[in-house]
């Protein structure tokens, strides 16, 4: 079976890494692979939106068109009252041509919903998966508690609450921040560097990063995201999860199970970029203490969680199924 996926692969990260694992596994399995045109292929497999003429030629000759979505653009994100130009190719894909729509998490779903239009035709909820690590989960420190987080920071949203909460917490917690800081929070850097209980890694080969998360306790997250690998990573190398509720976080995390998940008081979906209030940070704070009471049972019931629900195999069987799927 020929795939053709009509998506350039520009960095490692996000949507990038999905469609390089996604491409690699179906290679494995003896699915053909192109990210060029050849008019000889079987399935037209579309991440977010392509260029309309591919989607024109699949439909013409009858191939079956397949779209994964993750986010979409609303209201809040930086492109304001904008955003439905944004979105116009992935609604026209979405509702007039995608024979089967693939939503990255149950939020995904409702956000395609609320921007693109309810779809009639067959869709399926397929979350995100990870490799599982064969290291062992190293139990916490009695002395030191070593929370991370890691991104490419570009918003306020994704860091200033985990900055804002170490200003107060005990002298034995520590942050260890990974990655890029562009765009609105290019200045955080300098801030976060004069802090004595955080400290900035830089960005690291992403091996190298997931290599390093398990020498830490706890993951923090403040992002709205449809279904962060981050997260899945985290858990998967046996780390408890902190994080806000928002995006798909509520089916990622299960409070009292494998971290904390803290409902804001703004209800901020897709109107506040930035909806964090001092309550919330230290809403934040609390959950941390509360997690660290029993954060043995929560790292073990993380690594569980990704093995059981979120591994790179089983999300990759419910791919295999759909682009098998004949109605």
């Amino acid at each position: 079976m020929k795939i053709f996926i009509p998506f350039k692969i520009k960095d490692i990260g996000g949507t990038s890494t999905f469609a390089n694992i996604f491409s690699e596994n179906l290679r494995k399995n003896d699915f053909n692979v192109t990210s060029e045109f050849e008019p000889d292929y079987d399935a037209l497999f579309i991440i977010a939106d392509c260029p309309l003429r591919y989607v024109l030629h699949a439909k013409i000759h009858g191939r079956k068109i397949i779209q994964r979505l993750d986010g979409i653009y609303h209201p809040a994100t930086p492109f304001g009252k904008w955003y439905w130009m944004y979105n116009l190719k992935m609604k026209i894909i979405h509702n007039y041509f995608a024979n089967f729509v693939i939503y990255q998490s149950n939020f995904s779903k409702l956000s395609c919903e609320k921007f693109l239009g309810k779809r009639n035709g067959i869709f399926e909820i397929i979350h995100n998966g990870v490799n599982l690590p064969s290291t062992k989960i190293k139990p916490a420190s009695e002395n030191i508690i070593k929370l991370i987080t890691f991104s490419q920071f570009r918003r306020k949203d994704q860091i200033v609450p985990m900055i804002e909460i170490m200003k107060n917490m005990p002298k034995n917690y520590t942050l260890d921040i990974y990655g890029s800081f562009e765009g609105e929070v290019s200045d955080l850097q300098t801030k976060i560097e004069k802090m004595e209980n955080i400290k900035y890694k830089g960005k690291l080969q992403h091996s190298k990063l997931l290599s390093e998360l398990s020498r830490y306790d706890i993951f923090l997250f403040s992002d709205q995201s449809a279904c962060p690998n981050s997260v899945l990573e985290a858990m998967a190398s046996g780390l408890a999860i902190v994080a806000f509720n928002r995006g798909s976080i509520g089916e990622l995390v299960k409070t009292g199970y494998n971290g904390e998940v803290i409902d804001l008081i703004t209800n901020d979906a897709f109107s506040e970029p930035f909806p964090f209030s001092q309550q919330d940070y230290d809403a934040f704070r609390g959950s941390i203490l509360r997690t660290v009471s029993n954060i043995n049972n929560y790292k073990e019931a993380s690594k569980k969680e990704a093995s059981d629900s979120f591994s790179l195999t089983k999300m990759m069987q419910k791919y295999y199924e759909v682009l098998r799927y004949r109605k």
